[in-house]
């Protein structure tokens, strides 16, 4: 029962934090540029999720443990925030009225 709270929780955190991600680049990104931002956003998730397993997996094979598979994954969201950190929001771009 603990464990199903748990995964409640992490799903409710996960989807919560995606809804909050994807208004950053609708606002900050121009309107020509806005689809090309969107996809290198997408496609370098999608890369990420396609080697996430084999990543785990192949350092779960060399230490015989999945803590180190997880500390990679921890130390990659670490290196993901100080990056996006490092970037400057530009101010929302107005959008015309009719």
């Amino acid at each position: 029962m603990i464990q199903m709270l748990g995964i409640i929780m992490a799903s409710t955190g996960s989807f919560s934090a995606m809804a909050i991600f994807w208004t950053t680049p609708d606002q900050s990104i121009s309107l020509r540029a806005r689809a090309i931002g969107i996809a290198v956003i997408n496609a370098t998730g999608n890369i990420g999720s396609a080697l996430s397993p084999f990543m785990i997996g192949w350092l779960k094979d060399l230490t015989g443990s999945f803590n180190s598979g997880l500390w990679f994954v921890a130390a990659l969201l670490v290196i993901g925030a100080g990056i996006s950190g490092q970037f400057q929001c530009s101010p929302p771009v107005p959008r015309a009225t009719p």
